[in-house]
């Protein structure tokens, strides 16, 4: 049953989006060390709207040269030519030289004096730290904020651009998942809007509106044309397809399976409501999923395979008459029963009880159904309450191991617990258990340096 904060989906992860910014800040300050192995750059020196006719495979080689020559930073073409020419049987290797020389030449062509208004040149850009919004209700779009400073060069005979050009540049990209041949890829492209790409001249530049709208013109230019986004390849089994701005777009929401299953028709639609909090990030899981965790049916058999018990002398064995849905409470999952005392086949009295539990991920795979204390207990006046407790106690002991199941909430080495908490006054008709980092008491836990897990009841 869909609700708002996991939809249809198993589960929800919820990412506060300061996490994901301070995270592109560490990779920026990465940028000043040379050998970092993660980094975004601190400059950028580029050509602006170079118009060169396309190469004959129409650029794939190019693509992947540039691509090969990120992935070797500090190196030149002749080099990678060299290293790759080296161990090629001759045959492919005439065939790279002949490919290497094709595009040093098309790099190096020199083309007829541009018409009047051109504008074409050598930028040399510094980047201030990245961040990113994605808009409240956004499931295709992100926005990244940037500052910049460049020193424009133009091309002689062609038009210079405002300057100082210094300011914050604010540009949406598309972001798509699509199943290749190869496996699934992520496509990020610029958006295609005119309006959502915008340059906004930093205060005390000089610039006016209109070198704002002229330098916006060139930022879309250069986005859409002067950079390659390559797709990236997602691993096999990537468990996000889809996300989702929610929180007045400070919380991106990514929807997943826990058993595998495919997504819901409905896909991240339903998704409305935060749980985040003031977390960095949390995890939902549907009351459904956690419900078939639970196997009522070998607590069922456990209580109806307890041993024969006598009273003056009559054999009393015991049957479950009832056994209702679990119930989600503040500190556990409360199952509820009633059994009947039999002698033969007529009922000679009876056994209710509630208990307290606690679903516990004794590794990444393994769930066990774990009691919170004792059951509570009534029975019919001829049974001792101590016996019948300890039928109960036992019974659900027999029953906890739930051994293996498809499930994804793990922390690393840690053993962790299910925890339930009180219902928020402002929350939705659903329950869910979330898990979170803290470094403060929540739910009667400490969850500075291990993960907490909570059932929440929002009705």
């Amino acid at each position: 049953m869909a609700n708002s904060l996991t939809g249809d989906y198993e589960a929800v992860l919820e990412i506060a989006i300061r996490q994901i910014n301070g995270v592109l800040g560490t990779l920026h300050q990465n940028g000043a060390t040379q050998d970092a192995a993660l980094q975004t750059p601190h400059s950028i020196t580029a050509r602006i709207l170079d118009q060169r006719p396309p190469p004959a495979d129409g650029g794939a080689f190019e693509v992947w040269a540039i691509e090969f020559q990120r992935e070797s930073p500090g190196r030149g073409l002749r080099d990678i030519q060299t290293q790759l020419t080296a161990t090629a049987p001759p045959g492919a290797a005439r065939m790279l030289i002949d490919a290497f020389a094709a595009l040093r030449e098309d790099w190096g062509n020199v083309f007829p004096p541009p018409p009047p208004g051109t504008v074409r040149g050598l930028v040399e850009l510094q980047v201030a730290s990245a961040t990113i919004t994605v808009p409240e209700g956004s499931s295709s779009e992100i926005t990244v904020n940037a500052g910049i400073r460049a020193a424009y060069y133009p091309d002689t005979g062609t038009t210079d651009l405002p300057a100082p050009i210094h300011g914050d540049v604010q540009a949406a990209f598309e972001v798509r998942t699509l199943l290749t041949s190869v496996g699934t890829r992520l496509f990020i492209t610029p958006s295609s809007q005119d309006a959502a790409i915008q340059f906004h001249a930093a205060p005390g530049s000089g610039l006016s509106a209109g070198d704002e709208s002229t330098l916006a013109v060139q930022v879309r230019n250069f986005l859409r044309q002067g950079m390659t986004f390559l797709p990236i390849d997602l691993p096999s089994g990537f468990p996000f397809s889809a996300f989702k701005g929610l929180g007045s777009g400070q919380v991106i929401a990514l929807p997943f399976q826990l058993s595998g299953a495919a997504a819901p028709p409905s896909g991240v639609q339903p998704l409305t409501q935060s749980f985040i909090d003031s977390s960095g990030f949390a995890v939902a899981v549907s009351k459904e999923y956690v419900t078939g965790l639970i196997p009522m049916d070998r607590i069922r058999a456990a209580i109806n395979g307890a041993p024969p018990f006598k009273i003056s002398g009559v054999t009393i064995h015991l049957s479950v008459t009832s056994l209702p849905t679990p119930l989600f409470q503040s500190g556990g999952i409360e199952i509820s029963g009633e059994v009947a005392a039999l002698a033969g086949n007529v009922q000679v009295g009876f056994i209710s009880f509630k208990q307290l539990v606690t679903l516990f991920f004794t590794s990444p795979q393994t769930v066990s159904l774990v009691r919170r204390g004792d059951p509570i207990v009534d029975q019919s006046w001829f049974i001792s309450h101590d016996s019948a407790v300890s039928i109960v106690r036992t019974q659900f002991d027999n029953s906890g191991n739930l051994g293996q199941r498809h499930v994804s909430l793990s922390s690393g080495a840690c053993n962790t617990c299910m925890r339930l908490e009180e219902k928020p006054p402002s929350s939705s008709p659903s329950m869910v258990a979330t898990t979170g980092m803290r470094s403060r008491k929540f739910a009667g836990a400490w969850g500075c340096h291990s993960p907490w897990y909570r059932i929440r009841d929002s009705g």
